[in-house]
């Protein structure tokens, strides 16, 4: 059995013993993930929040922003799943690098012309090294958690969140002080690459224990057929549309509804994911991995009447509130739905990760494209609608997994008796 607890003298960062459950020999990747996923957060967010001015610099419609906001969509879907087939042949660190030099390219040119075909490209490049940063980060985590727990998971998404705030409010800090938008990307940049050296010190052979290698190929037909991963598929293709969705064109939407500045509009997305960075962080500590369905299907109604209530609150300031309480219902569907898979797919890790990632990609691309195409023709509030539609659609499909879930662990029961 191996053993959670360090031997004599091993040295332990400040604050490890929360992570009690994890083996010692893990805990070296806790902070490179974090890390990663903090720029994850950040590349994911800053689109958004610099849509105002890309709008009104680069006189983009709606649709052809939709269409630029998507190619990072495309990117992600492109890699998703074929990060989690590669890592079973090229390795952890290898696919990773190829994710921060990806997303390098891409944010070191991005907003360098206001060609929308330029733009879309590199966005392309950056969606493919948020796919690898997503997908190798989870297979990590889901290999070292233990017991089918959450909370690690929860805590490195949290991370994301937390770059999710510091992207949109250094946008807003940067427009505030007549700097050019472009150089939040830039920054962005070299920090990829800084964290790609650091990646060259990790000892990711501590996760390749032989477990999922041969495994997870011989069985990817039998995996990608299993019905809990087809539903967790459609539910990240809605849950990360919608998310995506929203945090895109959050800004424009208080811009255009609200008659709040650009820099006030930036901040509106810092308040969604303060949201579901209160939500991630506060499940991760009080929350001991039971009743995961359950929790599953409040947060989704929660994000769901929260959503509504930004459309149909009068105030600006009344609209925030309802904003951040809309990201604290969106903050652990992605977490606890990745965990559930880690614990059912033990032996193809790679393969149902990369699978239901694939499907957030697919949304990432379809919904926020969609709600600026509706948009366009019938106003900001309509696609927002259209978003809450499709959040009604995630709801059923969560009660389909939790109804699932219990007839398994019934089944489960009577085999014991």
């Amino acid at each position: 059995m191996t053993s959670y607890a360090p031997p004599a003298g091993a040295a332990m960062l400040p604050g490890m013993s929360y992570l009690s459950h994890v083996d010692w020999r893990h805990r070296v990747f806790v902070l490179p993930l974090l890390g990663l996923f903090l720029l994850f957060g950040a590349s994911a967010t800053v689109l958004g929040a610099t849509i105002p001015k890309i709008v009104r610099e680069f006189q983009w419609s709606y649709t052809v922003t939709g269409v630029v906001a998507s190619a990072g969509a495309v990117g992600y879907f492109i890699s998703s799943f074929g990060c989690g087939l590669l890592v079973h042949r090229l390795g952890v660190r290898r696919v990773l690098l190829a994710g921060l030099a990806f997303q390098a390219t891409g944010m070191v040119l991005f907003g360098s012309t206001a060609s929308a075909a330029v733009n879309g490209s590199l966005g392309l490049l950056i969606g493919m090294g948020n796919g690898g940063i997503e997908v190798m980060g989870n297979y990590c985590i889901v290999r070292i958690e233990r017991g089918g727990s959450s909370r690690l998971m929860n805590l490195i998404h949290a991370a994301f969140s937390v770059g999710a705030i510091v992207g949109p409010l250094g946008v807003a800090g940067l427009l505030s002080r007549g700097i050019p938008w472009q150089t939040v990307y830039r920054v962005m940049a070299c920090v990829s690459v800084a964290l790609g050296v650091g990646l060259l010190f990790v000892p990711f052979s501590r996760l390749t224990d032989g477990r999922g290698k041969a495994g997870g190929r011989l069985r990817t037909a039998e995996v990608l057929r299993h019905p809990l991963l087809v539903l967790a598929f459609l539910i990240l293709l809605l849950y990360v549309g919608t998310e995506v969705g929203v945090s895109k064109w959050v800004a424009e939407l208080f811009v255009r509804t609200r008659q709040t500045t650009a820099p006030a509009g930036a901040r509106m997305v810092a308040v969604f994911w303060l949201g579901i960075l209160a939500g991630r962080a506060g499940i991760s500590v009080a929350h001991r991995g039971g009743r995961q369905g359950a929790l599953l299907l409040g947060l989704s109604v929660l994000c769901t009447a929260a959503l509504l209530a930004v459309l149909l609150l009068p105030g600006a300031w009344q609209a925030a509130a309802a904003l951040f309480v809309s990201g604290l219902g969106y903050s652990a569907i992605y977490p606890v739905v990745m965990t559930l898979l880690g614990g059912r797919f033990r032996e193809a890790e790679g393969v149902a990760v990369g699978f239901a990632a694939t499907g957030g990609g697919i949304g990432a691309f379809a919904v926020p494209f969609a709600m600026g195409a509706i948009s366009d023709r019938l106003g900001m509030r309509w696609g927002f609608g259209f978003c809450i539609g499709l959040n009604v659609v995630m709801i059923a499909l969560i009660a389909a997994v939790v109804g699932r879930m219990r007839m398994t662990n019934d089944e489960a029961r009577m085999t014991n008796q």
